[in-house]
């Protein structure tokens, strides 16, 4: 029981997986009703027609003009045993562009309650080896069987001019442009009922593509990424400006401003466009770096990263640093998009002292300093307010306001023990003045 729910759940996955028969398209072959027998050939082996090997164990499937389902037929009558490998095979066929395809044909077929093996299966030669069909399906419902040899539709009732659908996966397939299809029936048993296969009506379907231009994609000036089409054989991007091939389905996309590309897939049945839009935003300005006294200023507000010649400086991101080691420093900037700008120019930083200010602006003054609490700034320029800003060494602001006319007194009872910037910026420009907490 448990057995037979597992094979069960596995037909359902299949069938989820597989297309539909009733989305074929178009025709790879065309339909074949052996009205005559031009297109068939049981002599030497040909991939233009269909062909059974005579020198199989019975002779080969064989070719009748009349009986079939609208004319002729291919088939074959008798009591055989061991009956294995009179297959009918298909003239060669190029699937490119397609995905899946699906062999249709009528089939009539004996049936005896003690033939339990009686049955066809189907299989195809691709990429140098043979590889099983994946569905069978009658009236859109799965009837094959699997086993060691292979998928089959079993001849488990008579059967009278039934339509067949059998899927083939191509997937995992390179080489799709000449293809075999198999159509191999067998019969286990000599005991003198009368086998018999009929097969009528042959045809091999594909879909029309589906092209897929993947998803919309953003990058940075000068950089690039890899465009991802698929539902092809064959693929032409269009503009092909900024690709490394406008012929495949994975160019590299380097593009010096913001382009819609248009693909248009290709394959035996036809072919469909899809487009992608690739947003190239534009570098952030490069910054530049000065040094007043023991700190190195950028003149970008934000997305600073300070170097040095060891690299990025952990935490160091404002737009002013305070080296501690003589060394290089330099400035790289990340914008909101993540795109980098060029390298600043660099300022070899030797230690030289500590100053209490950097500026000479005599219209404010910070006391006491150091300071434990509470510290005083105290804006002396007549009738004009400032913006003010308390930073750490690596240049974050922990806390900013207004500046009124004459004295501000600010808590600064949060901040642990260390050195710290107060940025005040008003109408005559910007001043840094150093403080240490107590």
């Amino acid at each position: 029981m448990k057995k037979l729910l597992l094979f069960t759940c596995l037909l359902m996955a299949l069938e989820l997986m597989i297309p539909s028969a009733v989305q074929a398209q178009c025709s790879i072959l065309p339909l074949e009703q052996f009205t005559t027998n031009t297109n068939f050939s049981t002599g030497t082996a040909t991939t233009l027609k269909y062909w059974s090997p005579s020198t199989c164990t019975t002779g080969g499937l064989l070719y009748s003009s009349s009986g079939g389902c609208t004319a002729g037929y291919i088939g074959k009558t008798g009591s055989w045993n061991n009956y294995f490998g009179c297959f009918l095979r298909t003239p060669q066929a190029n699937c490119t562009g397609n995905s899946y395809v699906t062999l249709n044909f009528d089939i009539s077929n004996s049936y005896f309650a003690n033939h339990a093996d009686d049955k066809i299966r189907f299989y195809m030669w691709v990429d140098g080896a043979y590889k099983w069909a994946s569905s069978v399906k009658i009236g859109g419902i799965e009837v094959g069987y699997t086993d060691i040899n292979g998928l089959w539709l079993k001849f488990n009732q008579a059967r009278t001019c039934v339509n067949v659908d059998v899927v083939f996966d191509l997937t995992t397939c390179s080489n799709l442009t000449n293809i075999l299809f198999y159509l191999d029936p067998s019969c286990g048993y000599n005991d003198g009922n009368v086998f018999s296969v009929v097969i009528d009506n042959i045809s091999l379907n594909g879909a029309l593509p589906t092209a897929d231009a993947g998803a919309n994609d953003t990058i940075c000036a000068g950089t690039s990424t890899q465009l991802n089409a698929t539902g092809g054989g064959t693929y032409a991007w269009s503009p092909s400006t900024g690709l490394s091939s406008a012929t495949i389905a994975n160019p590299i996309a380097s593009p010096a401003a913001t382009t819609t590309y248009t693909v248009t897939v290709t394959g035996t049945c036809g072919n469909a466009t899809d487009t992608v839009v690739l947003t190239v935003n534009p570098l952030p300005a490069t910054p530049v770096i000065t040094q007043s006294n023991d700190t190195l200023f950028s003149n970008a507000p934000s997305g600073n990263q300070w170097f040095n010649a060891s690299g990025p400086i952990n935490g160091a991101t404002g737009y002013f640093y305070v080296p501690g080691v003589k060394d290089n420093y330099y400035v790289i900037v990340t914008d909101s998009y993540g795109c980098l700008s060029d390298t600043s120019n660099a300022i070899y930083f030797d230690i030289t002292g500590i100053s209490t200010a950097f500026s000479d602006h005599s219209h404010i003054r910070i006391y006491p300093n150091p300071a434990s609490d509470r510290i005083t700034i105290e804006n002396t320029a007549t009738n004009k307010g400032a913006m003010m800003s308390i930073c750490d060494t690596k240049g974050r602001i922990l806390m900013s306001g207004m500046l009124s006319p004459g004295k501000n007194e600010t808590d600064i009872s949060f901040l642990a023990k260390g050195i710290y910037f107060i940025k005040v910026t008003g109408e005559t420009g910007t001043t840094v003045h150093k403080f240490v907490k107590e």
